[in-house]
């Protein structure tokens, strides 16, 4: 066994098997699984290192059928594994305005209803989602769903005021940058989140 598959296998892999326990020492606790989707997004922030290096991401591995296929046989390995996760980070490019970020919420929860144990689904979002009504209501279904599966789907919403906003987080177009620093998204924004809840 290579020194990384020990490395993985004794902080990842075995936590992962255990799962919760009453034990002080487990590092099941501090082992969240990342996932980064796609860095296909409707910003281009300054500060993404994935906007400044796009070798760190292919172009030809961000194909949403691609995607949804690894994502598929990854998980299969998870629940073939029996592994257990405390949270799932679903770092990603903004996708949760429209069909494909749907459709890896509704994969990942079809696995939830198949046995894999996940406690939390966090998610990091621009927000942008909030501008429309239609993806509003698809998340908001998505929360539910998630809830009667007996996992959270929490969001986190990142926004940094007006003026950061139009400057160092733009959009793939003005109107965008133009929608996000309007009054109204802030109070969709707040709305959302008083309604469906704050990140812990």
């Amino acid at each position: 066994m290579s020194v990384l598959d020990k490395i993985l296998e004794k902080r990842f892999f075995a936590p992962w098997r255990e799962g919760r326990r009453d034990d002080p020492a487990s590092l099941w606790p501090d082992s969240n699984l990342e996932l980064y989707v796609t860095a296909a997004c409707n910003q281009n922030c300054e500060y993404c290192y994935l906007v400044r290096h796009e070798e760190l991401y292919p172009r030809e591995a961000m194909k949403p059928e691609i995607i949804k296929k690894n994502m598929r046989i990854f998980l299969d390995w998870c629940l073939k594994e029996g592994f257990s996760f405390q949270q799932v980070d679903l770092f990603s490019g903004e996708i949760w305005h429209g069909p494909f970020g749907y459709e890896i919420l509704d994969i990942l929860l079809s696995y939830i209803r198949r046995g894999l144990k996940v406690e939390t689904v966090m998610i990091p979002t621009n927000a942008s989602f909030v501008l429309s009504d239609r993806a509003v209501a698809e998340m908001a279904n998505r929360i539910e769903d998630y809830e009667r599966a007996g996992c959270r789907l929490q969001l986190s919403g990142s926004i940094d005021g007006g003026l950061s906003d139009g400057i160092t987080r733009r959009g793939n177009d003005d109107r965008l940058t133009n929608d996000k620093n309007s009054e109204d998204f802030y109070d969709r924004f707040f709305s959302f989140w008083q309604k469906h809840g704050w990140p812990p």
